[in-house]
Formats: C-alpha cells, structure tokens, sequence
C-alpha cells in the first residue's frame, strides 16, 4: 500500500469525525475504531513497518521536519472542528513531543482511553513518512494526559499480575497502543513470576498477563 493510500484512509477517519460530532450517533472513538477496521486490513502491516523502523532507526530531525509536524497538526485540528495551540515541548534522541494547550476540547481530542489522541499520532508519523521517506517518533500529548495514563496502566497491571497465584492463571489488560504494550512488556521483562504476551489485531490488540 502507498503512502498516498495510508494517509487517504485516515483523512476519511477525520472527515467522519468532522461532520460526526454534534448529533446522538456515533461518539468519536467509536467513529474511530470503525474507521480503524475499515481500513486495518490494508494498513497494519505498513504500521507494523513503521513501528519497527522506529525501533531501530534514529534520523536527524531538521527544523523544516519541526515546522512541518506543528502545521500539519494544526491544520489536522482545524479539520477536526477543534481548536487549540500546538507546542513543541521536547525534542531529544530523535524524538518531537507536541502538546495541545489552551483547548476547549481537551476531553475530546483525547477520546476514550487515548484514542482519538493516538489515530492523531499514528496520523501525523504516516504523514511525515510520506514526506521525508523516513520514520520519526513523533509523540503528541494534551495536559499530561500520556503520563497519567501510563501510570494508571502500570498500576493496574501490577496489580492484576499480584492477583495471579495459580500457574498458568491469566489476565487481559484493555487494548493498549503499541508503545504502551512494550512499556507492559518491558514492565515484566524480567519477572520470573509473571510473563506478558500480546494477542488480537490491530486497535484490539492487548496484553496478556500469565503466572509462571
């Protein structure tokens, strides 16, 4: 699948969010995940390409890379009907971190369980791939919402995995993104009471907790 494709099927997803939003059908994360599977057929193997190119490449970010991301940020917002600034908060070891402030729709920027935030990001990485020919971590944020939301993550697969006393006894977390799932892998990479595996496809795809 091109670059042109990927980035077609989720301006489609943002269209659908555009003109969704005011009536009593379809909430944005549910609008999301259907436009997610919609298109997930054709596009998690490119995504899948991505993510490992992002494991192990480290590309020099260019100013004109910086300006790029914000505006095209930006201009997705605007197509959304959302409003907001978007501020370069960290650039380190290859890494943009953006953070939207001063929105009035925070809450829905965010969707449920990090949701619209994170087809945003995948959104604005697939975009920067197309332009540049190379992958860049590109991480967005709004009101410190990814460190919380990985705190309570951590906490709640701590505490399940506590709850597994029998071997073999198992636990499913809720569907994360792909670097919360490695944050919950890499949480139990050296446990040697409790392994972790991922199964499912896609925006569903979650971890697994398992006693040993």
């Amino acid at each position: 699948m091109t670059g042109g494709t990927f980035k077609k099927k989720f301006f489609g997803f943002l269209e659908k969010l555009s003109t969704g939003w005011g009536r009593d059908t379809l909430t944005p994360e549910q609008t999301y995940k259907q436009a997610y599977d919609q298109a997930q057929k054709e596009i998690v193997s490119q995504l899948k390409s991505l993510e490992h190119s992002l494991d192990n490449e480290e590309h020099q970010i260019s100013e004109d890379v910086v300006l790029f991301c914000q505006s095209k940020l930006k201009e997705v917002l605007t197509l959304s009907g959302f409003d907001g600034d978007v501020v370069l908060e960290k650039q380190e070891n290859g890494r943009l971190l953006y953070t939207i402030s001063d929105s009035q729709d925070s809450g829905r920027i965010i969707g449920k369980d990090g949701a619209t935030l994170e087809a945003y990001q995948v959104l604005l990485r697939a975009m920067v791939f197309k332009k540049y020919g190379h992958p860049i971590r590109v991480g967005l944020d709004v009101g410190n919402y990814r460190q919380k939301r990985q705190d309570a993550l951590k906490e709640q697969a701590i505490r399940l995995s506590q709850s597994l006393d029998v071997k073999g006894k198992k636990a499913e977390l809720k569907s994360m993104s792909p670097e919360e799932r490695r944050m919950i892998h890499h949480l139990f990479q050296q446990d040697k009471q409790i392994r972790s595996y991922s199964v499912g496809d896609g925006f569903y795809r979650r971890v697994i907790l398992e006693r040993r």
